[in-house]
């Protein structure tokens, strides 16, 4: 195989292509994604949706969860409804389906 095939190989790859996030391994970790849960629930008052917390820390880095809060608690007149409405339009927006299971 010659150089030219290698690198043929290469710069065709899908795998390649892809840009790495190190916020991907991250929010993969069970440990993280259930701190993330609790400070949610902590900040928005809402035990209930826990679970749908846990899947919005799977899929949405934490700075960014970070401004939804902060605007979900400054505009909000119910804070929790209005994080979860943000949240799922930003899932939306990058591609998870709202009743899919961990992706």
């Amino acid at each position: 195989m010659s150089m030219k095939s290698v690198n043929d190989i290469f710069n065709d790859s899908e795998r390649f292509k892809k840009p790495f996030d190190i916020n991907d391994i991250e929010r993969r970790d069970p440990f993280y994604v259930d701190k993330t849960a609790d400070w949610l629930v902590s900040k928005l008052g809402s035990e209930a949706s826990r679970e749908y917390y846990c899947k919005v820390a799977r899929q949405i880095p934490r700075p960014y969860l970070d401004n939804l809060v902060t605007i979900a608690i400054e505009k909000g007149r119910h804070p929790a409804k209005l994080f979860n409405f943000m949240a799922e339009k930003r899932m939306r927006q990058i591609g998870v389906d709202k009743n899919d299971s961990e992706k």
